[in-house]
């Protein structure tokens, strides 16, 4: 009888501890409210200011991109990793620093459909066109159809120009 009472135990104590463990993950999975495994490069013919997408005009000339991965988390922590996003022409990224963008879609005071486009920050960028970063943003609310963007940041002459979006 006390062995079965043990055993009892035993798998009682188990259940509690998967529950729990699982019970995290949920919450976790909650906390990221989108991830993209996946940017695409600036190609025509959204090369140029012509066809800008949600404001952004793309970079002058094609580019590449090996691997990139976005993710924002409802903490408004914000991850963007790329490697290999350098010019078709040259194989070499000519830019010293990435910006990262938020776009959204959303709503303004008086209830108009209206874009939000948040520079999360400037990040430095290698040759080969390698760049990380970790940021905390402010997404509008709501925020609908969140984009991510890899830009060349905006000076006081020109604006950001995309060089990759979150997409497929």
């Amino acid at each position: 009888m006390k062995r079965l009472c043990v055993l009892i135990m035993c798998f009682f104590v188990l259940g509690v501890a998967s529950a729990k463990g699982g019970g995290n993950r949920d919450r976790e999975e909650a906390q990221n409210l989108f991830e993209f495994n996946r940017l695409t490069a600036v190609v025509p013919p959204f090369t140029g200011p012509a066809n800008p997408i949600r404001g952004i005009g793309g970079a002058g000339a094609p580019w590449q991109i090996a691997a990139g991965k976005a993710e924002l988390h409802a903490n408004g922590e914000i991850e963007v990793n790329v490697r290999g996003l350098v010019l078709v022409r040259t194989g070499a990224n000519p830019v010293a620093n990435f910006a990262v963008i938020l776009s959204c879609q959303s709503i303004d005071a008086a209830g108009a459909p209206t874009v939000v486009n948040l520079v999360a920050g400037i990040t430095p960028a290698t040759t080969t066109g390698d760049a990380s970063f970790e940021g905390t943003v402010t997404p509008p609310s709501p925020c609908i159809a969140p984009i991510v963007f890899v830009a060349i940041p905006a000076t006081a002459t020109a604006p950001a120009r995309w060089l990759a979006i979150s997409g497929f």
